[in-house]
């Protein structure tokens, strides 16, 4: 379970914001002793919701990405973040001219951190699940 301060450092949003779509009935939680609490099929709920601007939903399921480290999926669209650290620059140019074969629609990320590569990347379920393998196979 979570807590409000819990979302607004995953989503880095206000608590004024989550506590304006909980008001409005974007976001669901349980109040309990007061305080509200939150599980993951709310926070699913919420990134699934058809009541965000399709703008924020982006910007929040980015910052959800990169505070979980892992995998997301909403209806549309689903999203994988990686950290590599023993990848040479030529096995990642390999990677994403594979990725650049895929006939489907994507957004793909990389930055150089300390040492290791972050990268995500945004499309489909099977675009999500291509990118794994792809980055299984360069490990």
């Amino acid at each position: 379970m979570y807590k409000i301060s819990d979302l607004t450092t995953m989503l880095d949003l206000s608590e004024r914001t989550v506590r304006r779509h909980l008001q409005n009935g974007i976001l669901y939680g349980s109040k309990v002793k007061g305080r509200w609490n939150f599980s993951d099929d709310d926070i699913s709920n919420y990134l699934n919701s058809n009541e965000l601007k399709e703008i924020t939903k982006l910007k929040i399921i980015k910052n959800y990405s990169d505070f979980s480290k892992g995998h997301f999926s909403i209806d549309t669209a689903s999203m994988a973040s990686v950290n590599l650290n023993d990848i040479s620059e030529s096995d990642l140019r390999g990677l994403t001219m594979k990725l650049c074969t895929n006939e489907e629609v994507f957004d793909f990320k990389c930055i150089k951190v300390s040492g290791h590569h972050h990268l995500t990347f945004y499309g489909s379920f099977h675009g999500v699940r291509r990118f794994l393998e792809l980055v299984e196979d360069q490990l």
